[in-house]
């Protein structure tokens, strides 16, 4: 696997590593992120320990994990403190990996941590890393009152889910529309992204990928699961649920056939695991009740829509790939939508403070950017289309911008899409955009390669 983008990132932690002082290190994010992968990228060239917690065995695995660096920690007594403390000024740097793991096996280990950074650590030069990839532990035992290991951190990365932008430096020889078939399978997520092969058309690549006995496809969703809940049948049914477009609670509660109230305690975990996302429309207060409820990333939208409800064929070797692609085309039509966002808030093409989706009732608009200096609203629409009539969109456009109550003293119209029938700049006196894909791909690739 070959490192790509994450420069940022590399930039920040190679600062910490390099310091003369002692350093704790929390990096943390969903599974598949890439946060290990980025951390043995910083310290490639650093004596380091690295431990991979497991659920039960700890002290002993990470024993042989430091033998391997310091041989002598042989001779010592199995203790944490003992074996910590010898080896603090004879490596560069001590990692634990899916430090949830450990917490789970001994409740007491962050205060063992704790003491030792207190009395012993904070005096040397050591960093110390801590990487777990169940984010709600992370928070609750590591980074926040009253974690015994709250206020020792020196530094803190969530990592999470590349661009769309970022993937013109995983596949810089594809187009933009194999970028969104691309991005509506694997999201920004760097392990499904080195998964395919950027020699060969994603669709050949999945077809083949499909049809292998051992596709990580097939486990892919249980496996994710599995690592974070006991029994976790009840929470592919509700990801499922959400994955065909029932984003408000009391509808997937009458899909599963159960009361509203019993889905509360899924939701939460699966939004603090962020499987899931909650959205407001755009102007709404924290308070508002017209939340809906997304997928977070377009693997698990994939998986669920494509990949779950096909499981039998597929292991029978009898699915093809254009059962899929016959009905792609509109699920990309939402992926767009993510997209132009991710466009707007790097490229930013225009003016605006704020930016979101917004709906009321039937009514919907892909997106609102709002500038509080000039009162301007921004009015975006996104259409994963080729010859689109622009003034057909401004028309329609405009009877949903009465239903919207917003402050301002001036509209403006964008409309994104593969590909128009032809270009005007205003409608009914309103100032429109139309910006092709074309035009797109190249902004892209001229921001994120200077």
């Amino acid at each position: 696997m070959d490192f790509k983008n994450r420069f940022e990132e590399v930039h920040e932690i190679s600062a910490l590593i390099n310091s003369n002082n002692f350093e704790m290190i929390v990096v943390y994010g969903r599974r598949r992120i890439g946060k290990t992968f980025l951390l043995q990228y910083c310290l490639k060239d650093k004596n380091i320990v690295y431990h991979l917690s497991e659920r039960i065995n700890n002290l002993e695995l990470f024993c042989n994990n430091c033998a391997v660096a310091v041989p002598d920690v042989q001779n010592l007594k199995q203790d944490f403190r003992i074996i910590i403390d010898f080896v603090k000024d004879k490596v560069d740097v001590l990692v634990f990996d899916e430090f949830q793991n450990l917490i789970q096996e001994d409740k007491n280990f962050p205060y063992v941590l704790q003491s030792l950074i207190d009395t012993k650590l904070r005096f040397s030069n050591l960093k110390l890393v801590l990487i777990g990839s169940s984010i709600s532990m992370m928070k609750s035992h590591v980074l926040s009152d009253p974690s015994p290991l709250f206020g020792r951190k020196t530094a803190s990365l969530k990592l999470t889910a590349m661009t769309f932008l970022d993937l013109v430096h995983f596949f810089p020889k594809k187009s933009f529309e194999e970028w969104m078939d691309i991005y509506g399978f694997a999201d920004g997520i760097p392990f499904y992204l080195d998964m395919i092969d950027p020699e060969r058309p994603f669709w050949e690549w999945l077809q083949e990928e499909i049809q292998k006995k051992t596709s990580f496809l097939k486990n892919e969703m249980e496996f994710l699961l599995k690592y974070e809940f006991v029994k976790p049948e009840m929470y592919m049914r509700i990801l499922e649920k959400i994955a065909f477009g029932n984003t408000q609670l009391k509808d997937i509660a009458t899909k599963l056939d159960v009361k509203t109230t019993d889905l509360t305690p899924y939701v939460s975990n699966l939004l603090e695991l962020e499987f899931i996302k909650k959205e407001r429309p755009y102007g709404e207060p924290p308070s508002s009740r017209k939340t809906r409820y997304y997928l977070k990333d377009n693997f698990l939208k994939f998986w669920f829509r494509y990949i779950f409800p096909n499981l039998s064929q597929i292991e029978l070797g009898l699915f093809s790939i254009e059962k899929i692609k016959e009905l792609y085309p509109v699920y990309l039509g939402f992926i767009f939508e993510e997209v132009v966002f991710q466009y707007l808030i790097k490229i930013k093409p225009f003016e605006f403070s704020n930016i979101g989706r917004w709906w009321w009732r039937n009514i919907e608009i892909d997106l609102i950017a709002f500038d509080d200096r000039s009162k301007t609203a921004t009015f975006v629409e996104c259409k994963w289309s080729d010859g689109v009539n622009p003034e057909r969109i401004c028309k329609s456009l405009l009877e949903k911008i009465l239903s919207v109550k917003i402050q301002k003293s001036a509209y403006n119209i964008v409309i994104f899409a593969k590909s128009f029938q032809k270009n005007i700049r205003s409608y009914q006196d309103i100032p429109v955009q139309c910006v092709n894909t074309n035009e797109m791909f190249h902004k892209i690739k001229e921001t994120i390669n200077k």
